[in-house]
C-alpha cells in the first residue's frame, strides 16, 4: 500500500474539510481573526523592512496569506487549520529567537541605544506575540467544528465516497469487524 510522503514523515490526521457554511462560533470569531491577521501583516512588514529578516519574513508572508485566504473564504476551516499550524511553528521559533536575543545580547530595551534599536526590539517581541494567539484561535475553531462530531482519522475514503461528519451518539452503518478473517503467516503461500 503506497502512502503519501508527507503522511509518512509527519503522521498528522487529514485537515478538516468544510462541509456547508461555517459555524456560528466561527463567524463570531471572524473579527478577532481579522485583527490578528492585520497585526501579523504589520509585524511581517516590520520584520522584512526594518529587521531585514528576508527568510523569516518570507515564511511569515506565507503564513499570513494562508490566514487571509481562510478568512476571505468565509472562515474556511481547512485554511484556518494550516494557518494555525504555521502560527504555532513560526511562533515557537520566533519566541526562542527572542529569548536568545534577550539572554545573549544587549538588553531588550535601552534608552542609551536609541529609538531605532528599541523599535527593532519591539518588532522582535511583537512577532511571537501576534503569531502564537493565531495558533490558539485556530485550535478553538477546529475544536468547535469537531466537538459535536465523530471524525474518523483511521479511515479516510476518497473524496467521492466521503461522508459528512456523524454527530456523537448517532448509530454508524459500518460493516467493519476488527480481528475478523483468517490469519496470515510471513513467508506463507
Amino acid at each position: 500500500m503506497k502512502q503519501d510522503l508527507p503522511q509518512m514523515l509527519i503522521p498528522l490526521p487529514a485537515p478538516p474539510q468544510q462541509i456547508g457554511p461555517p459555524s456560528d462560533y466561527a463567524l463570531s470569531r471572524s473579527p478577532l481573526m481579522a485583527l490578528l491577521l492585520v497585526l501579523q501583516t504589520a509585524a511581517c512588514i516590520g520584520r522584512i523592512f526594518f529587521l531585514l529578516d528576508i527568510l523569516g519574513g518570507f515564511i511569515m508572508v506565507i503564513m499570513v496569506v494562508v490566514g487571509w485566504c481562510g478568512w476571505a473564504k468565509n472562515m474556511h476551516i481547512t485554511f484556518i487549520s494550516y494557518w494555525g499550524m504555521l502560527c504555532l511553528i513560526n511562533g515557537i521559533f520566533d519566541m526562542v529567537r527572542f529569548i536568545d536575543l534577550a539572554v545573549n545580547h544587549a538588553p531588550v530595551f535601552s534608552k542609551a541605544l536609541g529609538f531605532r534599536y528599541n523599535f527593532m526590539s519591539s518588532i522582535h517581541l511583537a512577532v511571537p506575540l501576534v503569531t502564537l494567539p493565531g495558533a490558539l484561535l485556530a485550535w478553538f475553531l477546529y475544536r468547535s467544528l469537531t466537538a459535536d462530531a465523530i471524525y474518523d482519522d483511521a479511515y479516510q475514503p476518497a473524496a467521492a465516497e466521503r461522508q459528512p461528519l456523524v454527530p456523537r451518539g448517532a448509530p454508524r452503518d459500518s460493516q467493519f469487524q476488527p480481528f475478523a478473517g483468517s490469519g496470515q503467516r510471513l513467508g506463507g503461500t
